[in-house]
């Protein structure tokens, strides 16, 4: 919302890269309740996210958070029963929350890549492991034509340099240090995007932050902390690798199936 309380209405129309012409497209956050690829949980960014105009003359900072695999029935603000994202939960009785959105594709690259274009897979081509085409303009490139600062902390390679989803961007960060798919999330990349929040806030120009997270993709790692799974149920102790559950998926008791639920609710 604007600093005055009214929501901002964004309408994006931006010149292509070539200059040749003039693209008019609507940038929705997407969330799709299912094991899809991606969930976005942007909810105090989605509002700003659908252009590039703002009805105030200062323009507000954006920060995208995006979760993969995330599930909506398995956050607070959707309907859990269980205290699974008190934040975002806080944060949604403040804001608005947006009931049916939908990811345009089930996996991390294409469905990223519409976020960031507001096209279907079909449009901006990323409908195998390939790169963004570099004719596809992007949220950041509109934000930064417009005088913002854009900064990215990613966790998962399909979204690195490699497939140009960067583009736009004049800080992305896609090898966070020691990152691994046993740790690949929350610490690291919560702590690179804080360090680049103090940094943006700092200066004088509008921000566009985009922080990517990884942990409810796998592995589904023990949390004691919030103890919701216990120790060990059956043949499962939380020791394995998405591999190995999948492996044994056709031979999982019910009893095994919900400590595995467990474990993703502690994610």
């Amino acid at each position: 919302s604007s600093p005055s309380g009214r929501p901002i209405i964004w309408k994006a129309s931006a010149s292509s890269k070539t200059g040749s012409r003039t693209s008019t497209s609507r940038i929705s956050a997407s969330h799709r309740c299912s094991r899809a690829a991606l969930a976005l949980l942007a909810l105090a960014a989605c509002a700003a996210l659908a252009a590039c105009e703002p009805a105030e003359s200062r323009q507000p900072n954006i920060l995208l958070i995006v979760v993969d695999t995330l599930r909506a029935d398995h956050v607070g603000c959707y309907g859990h029963v269980r205290e699974t994202s008190p934040t975002l939960d806080r944060l949604a009785a403040e804001s608005y929350r947006f009931e049916r959105a939908y990811a345009t594709a089930p996996w991390t690259m294409a469905s990223v890549a519409s976020l960031f274009t507001g096209l279907y897979p079909g449009s901006h081509g990323v409908t195998s492991t390939s790169r963004l085409p570099n004719e596809a303009l992007t949220l950041a490139e509109i934000l930064q034509s417009r005088g913002y600062a854009t900064a990215g902390v990613v966790s998962h390679v399909v979204l690195g340099r490699t497939y140009d989803v960067h583009q736009g961007f004049d800080r992305y960060e896609d090898e966070v240090p020691g990152a691994a798919h046993d740790d690949i999330s929350t610490g690291r990349v919560t702590d690179r995007s804080i360090e680049d929040l103090e940094g943006l806030s700092a200066g004088k120009r509008p921000f566009l932050l985009f922080a990517h997270y990884f942990d409810p993709h796998y592995n589904y790692l023990p949390h004691p902390e919030v103890d919701f799974a216990p120790p060990r149920v059956g043949r499962l102790d939380a020791t394995q690798t998405i591999k190995e559950l999948r492996a044994m998926s056709g031979d999982l008791s019910a009893e095994e199936v919900a400590f595995i639920r467990d474990l993703y609710d502690e994610e």
